[in-house]
């Protein structure tokens, strides 16, 4: 309606000022600034010269960290996000360069752990002609099909219209849900490609999606329920907590209704190894009272876990776990992980740190109104003796302990895999793909976070020799002698 007086609105939309062109890979490392990316590992070559130049007229806002191999370009990324939980990204050129990624990528896949991989390709006016490294046997520059097992989806834009909408893509798709790596793949003439379009606004496109769902009322009140009945409770936790941000919120339900706590080894560090709930690791070489008190569950609530062949002792009945008859309660933002390879008497497909915060909300309403929880004396005192048990247990090993521990005590983390299962503080290492030798790969890389000292085994020199010019590059103080591993009894 028109106020007499006042002219009429103008309705009409605006165009948006037309941007300065720019090219591809200007728009590339234009929304990893925008998305706060403060580091970009790789190595030169032929395929990505163009991003470097780009990397290089923006040097000031984003880093570049040049390796000696593209896996250790990979294992940073990956270390980097475990240590300071923001994800970074890769840059590798076409042909055998790309080619080395595939461990780092599934070693973060399989883990979880996102970043953000661009692979130059050959340009796209010598697609299948069988050009200097071009993938094209059976599909024309096919370097996708390599890594397609072991990443969240491949981007391959092939004309400069697709480049700013791949890469605003594949940065959701890295993020949302159960996070992984992804793979940008350009070829080297979208790099160069002159374009208008503005580069993608992270706060229109991604930042606004929150994928923290939590479960039904039904499920969260269901899950109650069995907790509070429960006489022998147990809760299980894995990466899911950690990653999550959930461990303020799982120490607040375990103390609440006074359940023990045992860790998976991707778990382990979500709960302080000394609090009097904390069981340790459940696992074939895990502590005796996690693996017996998990065996004698009447209740598991695994938040967050895989039960993969480690965690449950190859799924042999009676050794980790009892399912069933215990009654399994499985939380995870991954609905295929639920029922994977156990019965659930519940699973609920929700974040681990919303599905906690709805469950204490409906407890916090329960113990208002004057419900309790079962008794939980005899199950701790049942778990206290498990625990003298194994404290008392006489080998080399335990008379070297303290003396481990004290000379433990200055390093942060534990890098390499399963030998560092048995200390206590955190550690960056891959689980699932049981990678060799992360240590110096990533080691690097944590420098950029924090001044701390790292322990490693022997196969790290041996394996990925090339990572001692990283450590000598940013000077990281790196102990390479190796730590006996803790004697493991169940």
């Amino acid at each position: 309606m028109d106020i007499p007086g006042k002219p009429a609105p103008d309705n009409t939309q605006k165009p948006r000022e037309p941007a300065a062109t720019k090219d591809g890979a200007g728009v590339i490392v234009d929304y990893l600034i925008r998305e706060k990316v403060p580091y970009v590992f790789g190595l030169c070559g032929h395929g990505n010269i163009g991003c470097l130049d780009a990397l290089h007229a923006r040097s000031d806002e984003i880093k570049t960290i040049s390796v000696r191999h593209e896996s250790m370009a990979g294992f940073m990324a990956d270390v980097y996000y475990r240590v300071s939980g923001q994800p970074t990204a890769t840059l590798t050129s076409c042909g055998p360069g790309s080619a080395n990624m595939p461990i780092a990528l599934a070693n973060a896949f399989f883990d979880s752990v996102p970043f953000y991989a661009i692979t130059g390709n050959v340009p796209t006016s010598q697609f299948n002609r069988g050009a200097f490294q071009e993938t094209y046997r059976h599909h024309q520059a096919d370097f996708p099909s390599t890594v397609r097992a072991y990443c969240k989806r491949v981007f391959q834009p092939t004309t400069a219209a697709q480049l700013p909408i791949a890469v605003r893509q594949a940065w959701k798709t890295m993020v949302t849900g159960r996070p992984g790596p992804v793979v940008l793949d350009v070829p080297f003439d979208i790099f160069n490609e002159p374009m208008t379009e503005d580069t993608p606004r992270p706060e229109e496109w991604n930042s606004n999606i929150s994928c923290r769902c939590g479960a039904d009322p039904e499920g969260v009140a269901k899950a109650a329920d069995m907790l509070l009945s429960a006489q022998r409770p147990v809760i299980l936790v894995g990466q899911g907590v950690r990653y999550g941000g959930a461990a303020k919120d799982l120490l607040a339900l375990a103390e609440r209704l006074r359940i023990p706590v045992a860790c998976s080894a991707s778990g382990l560090g979500a709960i302080d190894s000394s609090h009097p709930l904390a069981l340790g690791l459940v696992a074939r070489n895990g502590t005796y009272q996690a693996n017996h008190a998990a065996r004698q569950a009447d209740v598991l609530l695994a938040l967050g876990v895989r039960f993969d062949d480690r965690t449950s002792s190859s799924w042999i009945p009676g050794y980790s776990f009892t399912i069933p008859p215990t009654r399994l309660i499985h939380v995870d933002i991954d609905p295929d992980e639920i029922g994977r390879n156990y019965p659930v008497a519940l699973g609920l497909m929700a974040d681990v740190r919303t599905f906690l915060r709805q469950l204490l909300a409906e407890l916090g309403r329960r113990m208002a109104k004057g419900e309790v929880p079962a008794e939980r004396a005899p199950w701790l005192d049942a778990i206290a003796g498990y625990r003298s048990e194994w404290e008392k247990f006489i080998a080399p090993g335990f008379l070297a302990q303290p003396v481990l521990q004290a000379a433990a005590s200055g390093f942060t983390d534990r890098l390499d895999g399963f030998w560092s299962d048995g200390f206590r503080r955190r550690r960056c290492t891959g689980r699932e793909t049981g990678g060799p030798a992360p240590a110096l790969r990533g080691g690097g890389r944590r420098r950029c976070v924090l001044d701390a000292r790292q322990r490693a085994g022997h196969g790290l020199r041996i394996q990925h020799p090339r990572g001692l010019r990283g450590v000598e590059q940013l000077r990281l103080r790196f102990d390479p002698r190796p730590a006996a591993r803790l004697p493991r009894r169940s």
